[in-house]
């Protein structure tokens, strides 16, 4: 993509974001959007799936990785996950 002056989407882990400088090089070279899949917003529910970081840990540095090269974050959660309970969702009168 680099040198053909398009933008373009994309779709990443928390994790492969995290590592490395692939993000600058994608960002240099077009992607103005990224899919980034957060999963659950509940620490319980982030060990059940193997994955061993906190919501904090991993999503601070992330959005300010993003953010600051000017990429667009389209994040997708699961709810319904075995820790999940009603109080997922706030109750509205």
């Amino acid at each position: 993509m680099m040198g053909m002056k398009r933008l373009f989407q994309g779709a990443a882990t928390v994790d492969s974001i995290l590592r490395g400088d692939v993000i600058g090089a994608c960002s240099e070279a077009g992607l103005a959007q990224l899919f980034v899949g957060f999963e659950t917003l509940t620490p319980e529910n982030l060990k059940r799936s193997t994955n061993d970081k906190t919501w904090a840990v991993t999503t601070r540095p992330l959005l300010i990785a993003l953010h600051s090269l000017g990429i667009m974050i389209n994040g997708s959660f699961v709810f319904g996950m075995d820790d999940d309970g009603e109080d997922v969702f706030p109750a509205h009168s």
